[in-house]
């Protein structure tokens, strides 16, 4: 396998486990904070889980928006550390004050090359797509709240355009450095 897609297979083990906690979590908090009585219904045709059942449909409405709202909050969560790792962090944007800094409490580990940072926001930024699209769908077919859905939507979309500034900022001070070269 390539580099570029075992790096890729690396980094996005750790979030997809995470975002499943984060639904099966919500989920599990929902039925807890309002005594929610639930039923499991064994699927013979589901390929993954067997359903949840509740008594009413207003009572499966909320729990599937607000876990949902959960699951994504686990995915904005760790697009917003790799994104606040892209911005302060990255060997090309780092200021000399901060390396010092870290230098002194020996951390300089923690700073990242591009190719490190920018195969960690492909999959958190895939996996925060993958949720939306999930989410909208569940909003159109009458499983979320309309509020949860549009919600999504729009971190979604600016998180892709404070990703875009971060990748903006990169090309300048690559295209930057290579003109000095010339």
């Amino acid at each position: 396998m390539s580099k570029i897609l075992v790096k890729l297979l690396d980094v996005a083990v750790f979030p997809a486990a995470l975002i499943i906690a984060g639904k099966a979590c919500g989920v599990m908090l929902m039925n807890v904070i309002y005594r929610l009585s639930w039923d499991v219904e064994s699927v013979t045709k589901a390929i993954v889980v067997p359903h949840i059942v509740y008594p009413s449909y207003d009572q499966a409405i909320a729990v599937a928006s607000y876990s949902n709202l959960i699951m994504y909050i686990v995915i904005f969560i760790g697009i917003a550390y790799i994104i606040l790792k892209a911005f302060y962090l990255h060997d090309s944007h780092i200021s000399p004050q901060l390396v010092l800094k870290l230098a002194r409490v020996n951390l300089l580990k923690m700073v990242q090359t591009s190719f490190e940072v920018y195969h960690q926001a492909f999959v958190w930024f895939a996996y925060q797509v993958i949720a939306t699209i999930f989410i909208v769908i569940n909003y159109i077919n009458n499983i979320t709240y309309g509020w949860v859905a549009i919600s999504t939507t729009v971190v979604t979309l600016l998180t892709f355009w404070i990703l875009v500034k971060d990748v903006e900022m990169e090309l300048q001070k690559k295209h930057l450095f290579n003109a000095g070269k010339s």
